[in-house]
């Protein structure tokens, strides 16, 4: 038996690498928004904006976390609950996106295929930044040691020799 084109492409995706690969993509958050011309706002662990995928004006109807420990990546429209579609993770997120840029369903396997090269581009481009990461981490690090070393030692026999009790008023 033979194996037509579409078949041979198949390939199930493991859960876990699901997992993997929408943690990967939530430190790709604002990347991705971009990539995808999504407007969008900063605020407190969120960022927000009108909803790209059903095109609502509403400037606080879309909502993405960038930070936590178990919301980050998540993403929800507050209007439609656009999210019940597609899903609230990252890989969710960008099968909506690409399905409003295409104007065409998209699969979750081309969207699992769009998020491998999203992250592994992204992942190129951080190598190369790398050594410039490095050497502000390093500057800042000469920085706090500095700092540190500024600082006057009080003593606390010395801040009981300085008061006055009972205080004068």
């Amino acid at each position: 038996m033979k194996l037509t084109h579409q078949q041979k492409s198949y390939k199930k995706i493991e859960k876990s690498e699901i997992d993997l690969l929408c943690h990967n993509l939530s430190f790709e958050i604002e990347d991705i928004l971009e990539y995808f011309g999504v407007e969008y706002y900063h605020k407190d662990n969120y960022l927000h904006g009108p909803c790209p995928v059903h095109g609502g004006d509403n400037p606080t109807a879309f909502t993405v976390y960038v930070d936590g420990d178990d919301m980050k990546g998540n993403w929800y429209c507050w209007t439609r609950q656009c999210e019940k579609e597609y899903q609230p993770t990252m890989l969710g997120l960008i099968r909506a996106l690409m399905k409003h840029q295409k104007d065409r369903k998209i699969s979750f396997s081309e969207a699992v295929r769009f998020a491998k090269k999203f992250v592994k581009s992204s992942k190129i481009q951080s190598q190369t930044s790398n050594s410039e990461k490095n050497r502000f981490i390093s500057s800042y690090k000469n920085l706090a040691k500095k700092r540190k070393a500024a600082l006057p030692q009080v003593t606390p026999k010395q801040v009981r020799d300085k008061l006055s009790i009972p205080a004068e008023y």
